[in-house]
């Protein structure tokens, strides 16, 4: 007697059990498919973001590079100028670049250290140049 009585009092402890576990699974799926999109959708805006960045630094490279072209035919005090514009660029294709690690690490970098430290230190002789000379040697 005592064991049936033990019996029926068991039976609602497994319904309750399994509807508790199918209510566990079932939010557990629901919670992975909105991290699911979460991330999807995160990952869309990092590669559009890191997508941007690329144009505007290679924007930025032809925008000095064109100016970089003119330097020969330029007088000298124009050509300080241009070299002022051309530092523009390639700082802000530094700042590009800085970002572009911020938001996707080390392995986003689009213009590699040496490249950015050839540029500057190139840029600096030039201006060097263009304050002891009197005459176009570009």
């Amino acid at each position: 007697m005592s064991y049936s009585h033990q019996r029926g009092y068991n039976e609602p402890n497994y319904k309750v059990i399994s509807r508790v576990l199918i209510l566990i699974v079932v939010l557990a799926v629901v919670a992975a498919g909105v991290f699911g999109l979460k991330y999807a959708d995160s990952a869309s805006k990092a590669a559009g973001t890191r997508a941007q960045l690329v144009t505007r630094i290679r924007s930025n490279c032809s925008n000095a590079k064109l100016l970089a072209d003119k330097l020969p035919n330029s007088v000298q005090q124009d050509t300080a100028t241009k070299l002022s514009q051309i530092r523009q660029y390639v700082y802000a294709m530094g700042q590009l670049n800085d970002m572009a690690i911020a938001v996707g690490g080390e392995s986003a970098r689009v213009v590699s250290e040496e490249a950015m430290t050839a540029l500057n230190q190139d840029l600096e002789e030039y201006f060097a140049i263009t304050q002891s000379n009197t005459t176009s040697v570009l």
